[in-house]
């Protein structure tokens, strides 16, 4: 445990290189089309090693995770809420806090907002709220 947190201080000290607004879109496409087809491999190969998930229901919504890290873990977590609730849901590219993200739409009402930080070519962190309260602050 000490080595796996010395190793993630040392990669927080190198330069991190934030992508493009042109490169986000890109990276969410190819995020969405894993997901979407269920390619375990191809989604954690898109996501950093030491990604993490965030969730923010509210004091209303039940999660199935508030937390999660690590590609394979976080992959396997964004595939089971894909075919478990999202798979009928429409996604749409938006740009939240200067952040490539995706809104997540059921039958024209907003769900959930996912904002993706993507580091190096990868997405590094997924902020998702789905509290209905902090939704209509995405809506304005």
């Amino acid at each position: 445990m000490l080595s796996r947190g010395k190793a993630k201080l040392e990669r927080s000290r190198q330069p991190r290189i934030p992508a493009s607004r042109d490169e986000g879109f890109l990276l969410i496409e190819k995020y969405v089309q894993a997901i979407r087809s269920g390619d375990a491999g191809r989604l954690e190969a898109l996501l950093s090693a030491d990604i993490a998930f965030y969730a923010d229901g509210g004091p209303g919504i039940q999660l199935v995770m508030r937390h999660c890290e690590g590609a394979e873990r976080v992959a396997g977590l964004l595939q089971y809420v894909f075919k478990t609730f999202q798979s009928k849901y429409v996604e749409r590219h938006a740009v939240i806090n200067h952040q490539p993200a995706l809104l997540y739409y059921l039958d024209g009402e907003l769900k959930v907002c996912q904002v993706l930080e993507i580091v190096d070519g990868r997405v590094a962190q997924i902020l998702t709220v789905l509290d209905p309260e902090k939704l209509k602050m995405v809506i304005k």
